[in-house]
């Protein structure tokens, strides 16, 4: 049947992340989130073989005018046989009103001298704009194959964005060591290099002109030949100048230089100006309906741009329902955010609103999210990622100022340990030291080890021997390494969760009824669902979940909890640590753990068949991570037949141990 080319659909996903990973040390990193939106929007094509396995992909985005290609992933064994041809002239043929494929291409990438077989020409190129200076390839393609040499007119640069920079960011873009050049300077990372044009104003020569120093000024002037002069209408520039002094100042030699620049932008065809300058800054709104020109800073157009490339990443990640919810902070939050109610004692507005600045100027590295709950921001987060994923350091993890800041602090703290297990990460870390008197003893709880600028904490997804683990902490983080030498089996499980050492404690099946799933343990069905599960619950790190008083001589802890979701779902979705079993009477363990569970009193009430003085048990426990992989009924029961084991699912049952560590592995492969 040979190769067949199609458009993905969701099934897909699991396929395409892999091959992704496989090849990240040239495609980069594109969160799962994001990779699903491509899916759903039906911009990625794939090859299959005659067998359905995925020989490669193109992810792509498109605008009116052309299409433009983010991933062309060839699986290694599938190289030279015409899959990336094929995909390519799949994308030619959904053209509807675009007339040109493009695309930018590190040179000493090997993908790079793949285009020009695939007829792609090359119509320049451009240092990158990072420290390091790759070379970019423009490469495009027009849609037809006898019109080839119209790209030369066709690249217009309508995909560019032309912007004007004022003095400041001149000088901070040519400069070593100025204060602010690293905010400035990332108007230059290679992500933007296709993105953005800076331009300066004839305006910029008088203010060089200002500088005393003979050397500096030459260097200053060589330095303005890299960025466009705008053309702007001579007329039109004296009445914006006239109508911005109205309100702003124009009495020092350097304020009316910020006036003039921002007149001759005006009366150009830019409308974006970037600068540092605060009183600018603030004036935004009125500038704009005076000139219709946007003033911005560095970081809030880099967020702009990035928002415009990489929209799916400014989605929202829903946590629980359709209130409770995770989102990249866009450029609409940046003027708008209540800053002042996630500050640290002594810390002002300014400095935090500058170190977010910072880490939204790199957004190809940093995320900075916010948790929200209905129309309320209540954390914020910053989320930076080594390459191939291996590790993810948290720089800020706060909770709002309000009564339930321990927890929503806590879900920080889990919810980054979940996300790093969920991509693949060994190591998170937290470096927030400005919040550690406050947060070190939840992170302590949670497993982490402190060091003198951060803590510390493994997350391996493996089921290991003792040996392999602490031989792992030691290639993973050196620096913590020896503390985990000196833990008994349970702590050092415990400190690398969801780790199974093969001598661990014992496993018991929980089945769970799915409403009850969507608080305690199934985040991803409590997204999904229209109501989501209970926030309050989903929130916590350690839980409790109530039964009728059967099985309890069976259960023993401390155990790992494997939960099988009942009803229609019919999947074991998650693993938890068992860290006790406590017997009573109903009205003595709620009254004990009514701020646990999701059981209130009337459901409790019930279970006892009105008696509030029949024994129940509460189970608590902690550690809980989704699997990668929900298991289902039917690969539940073919585990369980090749083990000889007996499956019970309509209680608590033991899990015998080899059956455990399959289930643990296929869990959390991917």
């Amino acid at each position: 049947m040979g190769t067949v080319i199609s458009t993905l659909a969701v099934d897909d996903i699991d396929a395409v992340d892999r091959l992704m990973k496989q090849n990240s040390a040239t495609l980069g990193f594109l969160p799962k989130a994001a990779l699903c939106d491509y899916i759903l929007n039906g911009n990625v094509l794939g090859a299959h073989n005659e067998r359905g396995e995925l020989l490669g992909y193109l992810l792509y985005g498109a605008n009116r005018n052309s299409f433009r290609i983010a991933h062309l992933c060839i699986a290694e064994m599938s190289r030279g046989r015409g899959t990336g041809k094929a995909l390519v002239e799949e994308l030619r043929c959904k053209a509807t009103t675009q007339k040109t494929i493009k695309l930018h291409c590190r040179r000493d990438f090997p993908a790079n001298t793949l285009w020009p077989k695939l007829g792609f020409i090359p119509l320049g190129e451009r240092a990158g704009r990072s420290r390091a200076g790759h070379l970019l390839t423009h490469w495009c393609l027009t849609v037809e194959h006898e019109d080839q040499l119209s790209l030369f007119e066709a690249d217009s640069g309508v995909d560019t964005l032309d912007v004007v920079i004022d003095a400041q960011i001149f000088f901070d873009l040519i400069s070593v060591d100025r204060n602010h050049e690293e905010l400035s300077k990332a108007l230059l990372s290679d992500f933007l290099a296709e993105t953005i044009s800076l331009r300066v104003t004839d305006e910029l020569m008088v203010e060089i002109d200002r500088n005393h120093d003979t050397s500096q000024r030459e260097a200053a002037r060589n330095s303005i030949l890299n960025f466009p002069t705008v053309i702007h209408g001579i007329d039109s520039s004296l009445a914006f100048e006239s109508t911005l002094k109205d309100i702003l100042p124009s009495n020092t030699p350097r304020a009316l230089s910020d006036v003039r620049q921002l007149a001759k932008t005006a009366a150009s065809s830019v409308r974006y100006f970037v600068t540092r300058d605060g009183r600018l800054l603030r004036k935004a709104k009125e500038i704009a309906d005076l000139t219709e020109l946007t003033v911005l800073s560095p970081s809030e157009l880099i967020v702009r741009v990035h928002e415009f490339l990489d929209a799916a990443a400014y989605l929202p990640e829903l946590v629980s329902g359709v209130d409770f919810r995770w989102r990249r902070l866009g450029s609409d939050d940046l003027n708008s955010l209540p800053y002042e109610i996630f500050l640290i004692q002594g810390e002002g507005k300014g400095e935090f609103k500058g170190r977010l600045e910072l880490y939204l100027a790199d957004p190809t590295r940093f995320d900075c999210e916010l948790l929200w709950f209905g129309d309320e921001a209540i954390a914020i987060r910053v989320i930076e990622r080594d390459v191939g994923d291996s590790v993810a350091t948290i720089h800020v993890a706060r909770g709002s100022n309000s009564g339930q800041r321990s927890l929503i602090e806590q879900f920080l703290v889990s919810d980054s340990i979940t996300r790093a297990v969920a991509i693949g990460a060994e190591k998170v870390e937290f470096t927030d030291t400005g919040v550690f008197p406050r947060l070190k003893p939840e992170l302590e709880r949670m497993g982490f080890v402190a060091t003198e600028d951060k803590l510390v904490r493994l997350c391996f997804s493996e089921s290991l021997r003792r040996e392999e683990a602490l031989s792992r902490t030691l290639e993973v983080a050196p620096e913590v390494s020896s503390k985990f030498h000196l833990m008994s089996d349970l702590d050092l499980q415990r400190h690398c969760s969801p780790l199974a050492l093969s001598s661990s404690e014992e496993c018991f099946m929980i089945p769970i009824r799915p409403g009850f799933a969507l608080s305690l343990v199934d985040q991803r069905q409590a997204a999904n669902d229209l109501f989501g599960g209970n926030p309050n619950v989903l929130l916590r790190w350690d839980n409790v979940y109530y039964r009728k008083k059967t099985h309890h001589r069976m259960l023993r802890s401390p155990a790992r909890l494997l939960w099988y979701v009942s009803g229609s779902q019919r999947q074991v979705v998650a693993i938890s640590q068992l860290d006790d079993i406590e017997t009573g009477t109903a009205r003595n363990l709620f009254r004990r753990y009514s701020g646990l569970g999701i059981l209130d009193w009337n459901q409790i009430h019930s279970m006892c068949d009105g008696d509030p003085d029949t024994d129940i048990m509460a189970l608590k426990f902690s550690h809980t991570f989704p699997f990668r992989r929900p298991i289902s009924l039917e690969h539940l029961r073919v585990i369980y037949e090749e083990e000889g084991a007996s499956l019970v699912l309509q209680s608590p049952s033991q899990v015998p141990r080899s059956t455990f560590k399959r289930l643990f592995q296929f869990g959390f492969s991917w």
